[in-house]
């Protein structure tokens, strides 16, 4: 299980402050039923505009090179948003299989239309139904930490069966402190954990891929 770090949080990094506002109660429920006031509304409720800038094309030869794809390969992504990611992974390798899923419906109804028929709607994500290691990667990113445990540890599960190499991104701490800018920083969260903790549920899970933890340094809060 090690740790991978292809650049994304360093390249994007600013200095947020806590404009999502987590205590407001009505303002979480926004964010959690996850459509437009989430993607496309304010910020104080999610992302404020979630639009197509074509940086994953910076990190992409990144995990390209550490997975060894090529055109031939499968790739798998749970939590596909707007298909972001997989259109500038095809771009790069046309050839690819590509194949995003996604746990509500509004981002996949504003989706890329270059990307669009390779995305689906899925309950869960551990309800995907594809044999043993069917895909060459799998990642999930910054998606996975929204579930409970019951459900989360199924992801990581499904993760380690149908895919050969497997990337998640989740929020970690040290200190007490870190934790409380991180969860008040959160409007989805359900599970933090810290670096030993988590490691400790990779093995319990039997996931053995690769991870990135953010932090509230990482998410600069």
């Amino acid at each position: 299980m090690p740790r991978f770090d292809f650049g994304y949080f360093k390249s994007n990094q600013v200095k947020r402050k806590n404009v999502h506002n987590t205590k407001d109660v009505i303002k979480k429920c926004i964010a959690n039923d996850l459509g437009y006031e989430w993607y496309d509304g304010p910020r104080e409720i999610g992302y404020g505009g979630y639009h197509y800038d074509g940086r994953w094309k910076k990190f992409l030869p990144k995990i390209i090179k550490r997975y060894k794809l090529t055109n031939k390969s499968k790739v798998l992504e749970l939590g596909c948003r707007k298909g972001f990611f997989l259109n500038d992974l095809k771009e790069l390798l046309p050839g690819i299989k590509i194949v995003g899923v996604e746990d509500h419906k509004y981002p996949l109804k504003k989706s890329l239309k270059s990307v669009k028929k390779n995305l689906k709607y899925i309950e869960k994500y551990y309800l995907i139904k594809y044999p043993k290691n069917y895909f060459d990667f799998a990642m999930c990113f910054n998606n996975i930490y929204r579930y409970n445990y019951t459900d989360m540890l199924k992801v990581f599960r499904v993760m380690e069966k149908v895919a050969k190499h497997k990337f998640v991104t989740i929020p970690s701490y040290e200190a007490k402190k870190e934790k409380e800018k991180i969860m008040n920083f959160s409007s989805l969260g359900s599970v933090f954990l810290n670096r030993k903790e988590w490691s400790k549920l990779f093995k319990y899970t039997g996931y053995t891929g690769d991870y990135f933890f953010t932090n509230s340094k990482v998410l600069g809060l």
